[in-house]
């Protein structure tokens, strides 16, 4: 079975990097092997203070309590393990790929400032040092995160038009042939339709579950259809393989999924505006 290793650290972030690495290991016919490091004690703390056998059990324990959650992420057929070790996240990590025979590497990005990226973060060192392929995850930017719930169907409507904007580019990078501006447009696409969806599934989609469950699950269905196919066309456009009359299809789906929510999805957010 293949498999894709799914780094992750117990913050935010994590959920975003099994999402996603769930998402390539069903286009993939992989699984997914959650591992996780318990970093070794800094230079100012004693060594004994985490090798005391009470002390590494306590903290292995809350380590495989974290990976829960995570692993009911994903469906069972997806789940290919845990994988918890002591020591520097970036080496557990490379470590984890090779002893498992990894595919491919998720993790996850952090936001930091100057000093931290001029010094390199976990996911900066593996990239640099691991001997295969690693996608990082990012988080939504701050300007992307709704702060607050006033005007929100103003601001859906705006974005569904924001995102008309990128199909109409995507759609004529591929009438003009030039494969250079087709892959360009592809990526500008996926990033904005990926941060589309992870925006009303972080910050919208569970107050929306709760009051009409049935109605939130069939959006959460196109969403993951969404996604696989991001993944399979994807491979397709750097292979010169995707055609314009897929891409209009593909459009044209985005465009009936966006009418959907602006039927079922939108009216609902305009009235509880301010919630």
């Amino acid at each position: 079975m293949r498999t894709i290793l799914a780094a992750v650290d117990g913050t935010d972030v994590s959920n975003l990097v099994v999402t996603r690495a769930g998402e390539l290991a069903r286009a993939m016919g992989a699984r997914v092997r959650l591992v996780t490091a318990i970093p070794t004690p800094s230079e100012a703390t004693p060594l004994a203070g985490l090798t005391a056998p009470s002390v590494l059990e306590a903290k292995m324990a809350a380590a495989h309590a974290s990976l829960v959650p995570l692993l009911a992420l994903l469906p069972e057929e997806l789940r290919g393990g845990v994988a918890i070790d002591v020591g520097p996240p970036a080496e557990i990590v490379c470590r984890a790929a090779r002893e498992s025979h990894a595919e491919l590497v998720v993790i996850g990005a952090h936001e930091h400032g100057r000093v931290a990226r001029m010094l390199g973060t976990t996911a900066s060192r593996v990239v640099n040092e691991i001997d295969r392929p690693v996608l990082v995850v990012r988080p939504l930017p701050d300007d992307a995160r709704p702060e607050r719930r006033a005007g929100l169907g103003a601001r859906l409507r705006e974005e569904h038009r924001r995102l008309e904007r990128v199909f109409e580019r995507l759609l004529a990078a591929f009438r003009s042939e030039d494969w250079s501006e087709a892959r360009q447009s592809w990526t500008e696409f996926e990033d904005a339709l990926r941060a589309h969806m992870q925006l009303e599934e972080e910050h919208l989609l569970p107050v929306f579950r709760a009051e009409q469950p049935d109605e939130a699950s069939t959006l959460l269905r196109e969403h993951d259809v969404l996604r696989a196919e991001l993944v399979a066309f994807g491979v397709r456009v750097d292979l010169h393989a995707f055609t314009l009359p897929e891409a209009e299809a593909l459009v044209a789906r985005l465009r009936e999924h966006a009418a959907h929510e602006e039927r079922m999805f939108y009216p609902w957010a305009e009235t509880n505006d301010g919630m």
